[in-house]
């Protein structure tokens, strides 16, 4: 957290890429980093959301369960999440030789 933290004053916007898996009771706050970090259109990727399929027992009540939850629920709700997607963006498949929407 003190590696983002200390970025986040010069390299606002300047990842094309993040790949979070750390402390699952931190994802929050490093989701929150990362959003800064990434440019417009960039990924923010995240390790274990679904937990091995814990995240949906709710039989399940440990505290890395229990917070990934909460963090699933976090991005879902929108409470920081911004959809930013190029208008330009297309797709390519592999079976494709033009781009698609």
């Amino acid at each position: 957290m003190d590696t983002l933290d200390a970025m986040l004053p010069t390299h606002c916007d300047a990842f094309d890429m993040a790949f979070i898996d750390a402390d699952k009771t931190a994802y929050g706050a490093y989701y929150e980093r990362c959003l800064k970090l990434v440019r417009a259109g960039g990924i923010i990727a995240v390790d274990n959301t679904l937990w091995y399929g814990k995240v949906a027992d709710l039989g399940q009540t440990d505290k890395q369960t229990a917070a990934l939850r909460e963090f699933n629920a976090y991005v879902l709700a929108g409470a920081s999440f911004r959809y930013r997607c190029p208008a330009e963006l297309r797709l390519l498949t592999p079976w494709s030789t033009h781009a698609t929407h």
